[in-house]
């Protein structure tokens, strides 16, 4: 999708969570959590590597259940997966068309300062009784700097993200763009005090990478 040109954060990013999906990946008898995003109107869909990677089945919610209306999961395959970038693309069945989310273009720079924010699923089932019915959640902070490591820039955000929000889209609130996706968190510290910083893998080496 393309980005829009006046983009109202206070009116607009209730709009966006019906493309921020909930994903379950079954690996032997365990089950993975995440969260990701859905980027084309055909059900490509954006998250980590590490919520998908060795699974044997991979479940996506694409809408939950409210309003008397039941959830609809769809059997997601992976088209595209990069270890060293933590970032997989999925693809759900094209029985529809998608609301799609806009990316930001690979020459658009990501400042220190920058207002963001971030729909995901943290902790996954254990914050509801019911998959189904599991609300999305809202983390909002601000681009903390820019640094590269291990050859790959990261953003690393001022801002809190739990397990759960793997693969999730961080968005601009200045042009309601996703800059990247929450991958994890550095730590720092010992058993008396841990302390952390999320980063998030921009897009452009989705960009880069993938031809969708």
């Amino acid at each position: 999708a393309l980005p829009k040109e006046n983009f109202n954060y206070e009116k607009e990013y209730m709009d966006q969570t019906q493309s921020v999906v909930f994903i379950r990946a079954r690996k032997g008898r365990s089950v993975s959590n995440g969260s990701g995003s859905i980027i084309t109107g055909d059900g490509h869909i954006l998250t980590c590597n590490h919520v998908i990677d060795k699974a044997k089945e991979i479940q996506v919610r694409v809408r939950a259940a409210q309003d008397g209306e039941a959830a609809v999961w769809k059997k997601a395959e992976v088209c595209w997966s990069d270890v060293k970038l933590d970032a997989a693309i999925l693809k759900i069945p094209t029985d529809e068309e998608y609301s799609s989310l806009p990316l930001r273009a690979a020459d658009t720079k990501t400042l220190p300062g920058e207002p963001i924010y971030l729909w995901g699923y943290p902790f996954g089932i254990r914050l509801s009784d019911d998959p189904d019915k599991l609300e999305i959640s809202l983390f909002q902070g601000a681009v903390s700097s820019v640094q590269t490591k291990g050859g790959l820039s990261r953003i690393n955000a001022n801002m809190e993200a739990k397990r759960g929000c793997s693969g999730a889209p961080v968005f601009s609130k200045k042009d309601g763009t996703i800059i990247g996706i929450l991958c994890g968190s550095q730590t720092e510290g010992d058993s008396k005090l841990v302390e952390e910083i999320n980063y998030v893998l921009p897009v452009k080496y989705i960009l880069e990478n993938v031809v969708i």
